[in-house]
């Protein structure tokens, strides 16, 4: 897993874990509906950057502008 996604899988957990505590009334309801807003404002920009297939290539792809089916065949 990536160095990204293991930083939105951390910030997701801790997101919801802190909304778990909010409806247990453990936390303010002013937290709580902060962090329901930016849950909602993360999951709108996770959905879009999937959908928009942002970061769907890998870096050497990038580098060289060809993708492993453009690669050039050996021995001809």
């Amino acid at each position: 897993m990536s160095r990204t996604r293991t930083v939105f899988a951390l910030f997701l957990s801790a997101m919801l874990f802190g909304l778990l505590l909010g409806v247990f009334g453990l936390l303010p309801s002013a937290v709580t509906f902060g962090l329901l807003l930016v849950g909602m404002f993360t999951a709108t920009v996770a959905l879009v950057t999937k959908i928009n297939g942002v970061g769907q290539y890998d870096s050497a792809s990038a580098e060289t502008g060809r993708t492993p089916d453009s690669q050039d065949k050996k021995g001809d």
